[in-house]
């Protein structure tokens, strides 16, 4: 059964313009200021996702327990918002982009990075199998080795500034939210929808700043959230949608992170953007099409 107008209103109003608004507005003053290089966009996309949070636990769409986690989907906005932190570790290293690829700094970085993801993974299956049902084990490790891997996006976003990236990484999101309102999960689809609309500022700025990486900041979340969300509805779900529109999704935007390595990167503009789309938009459609079937 579809949502009634005035859900959908609201869930629009408060959980998709307010955040994107919010995004936009930080990334197009901290761009103003010249302050994104030391973190002014990791800042702004934090704020963009606060405020779609709150908006939606003032609203009554998300519960209001997600400081208290409860099921295994009320750590994520706390995760989300650590992730994003962890990636001030550019103001704690005092690294500009042209210093970013020194060894030591790259190695604390992903080491970091590693033990975040490790941790959520169990966080997520841990609180998971004592709630429902035992998770199987090698859970954990298949959780941290996506937030790991999709936290690898960051790369391209320093390759690839501007409008576009956000805006896949937004289509991704989108997706996600489909396939989770299609399982019948509406719960979590919003939380997806407040990602997409974070997104959606980021590729607002992007747009007005082209030479700037405003997707980098919104890595660290969308890392943790897509994966994340998935799991929770995958084993929450009585609804019939197959596994291959999960994974789908998740590899949508892995497979997009392969482009910035040769030999695609190599290729010129257009046919790399159009490579880019098409790695993007064609396990998307598949996703969608095959949980509409179910």
């Amino acid at each position: 059964m579809l949502p009634s107008p005035d859900m959908i209103l609201e869930a629009v109003g408060y959980g998709v313009l307010l955040p994107a608004a919010v995004t936009a507005l930080g990334l197009l003053l901290a761009l103003r200021w010249a302050f994104a290089a030391r973190g002014g966009d990791v800042l702004a996309v934090v704020a963009g996702l606060v405020a779609g949070l709150a908006a939606l636990v003032a609203t009554d769409q998300i519960p209001s327990r997600f400081h208290k986690p409860v099921d295994c989907w009320d750590w994520l906005p706390g995760l989300a918002l650590l992730a994003s932190a962890v990636s001030l570790d550019r103001l704690l290293f005092l690294t500009r982009p042209a210093r970013a690829a020194r060894p030591p700094v790259l190695l604390a970085r992903w080491v970091v990075r590693v033990g975040f993801a490790a941790l959520a993974g169990w966080l997520l299956v841990r609180t998971q199998s004592a709630n429902v049902e035992p998770v199987e084990e090698w859970w954990p490790a298949a959780l941290a080795l996506a937030v790991t891997g999709l936290w690898g996006l960051d790369f391209l976003a320093r390759r690839w500034p501007g409008a576009g990236l956000p805006v896949l990484l937004a289509l991704v999101a989108f997706a996600a939210a489909g396939v989770m309102e299609l399982s019948g999960f509406i719960r979590l689809s919003q939380m997806a929808g407040v990602l997409a609309a974070v997104l959606g500022g980021c590729a607002l700025a992007g747009w007005r700043w082209r030479h700037a990486p405003v997707a980098e900041g919104a890595v660290p979340a969308f890392a943790v959230l897509v994966p994340g969300l998935l799991f929770g509805a995958w084993f929450n779900t009585f609804a019939q949608v197959p596994a291959a529109s999960y994974l789908l999704v998740v590899a949508a935007p892995l497979l997009l992170a392969l482009t910035a390595l040769p030999p695609l990167a190599g290729l010129p503009g257009r046919p790399l953007a159009l490579v880019r789309a098409g790695v993007v938009l064609l396990p998307l459609a598949a996703a969608l099409a095959l949980a509409a079937r179910a």
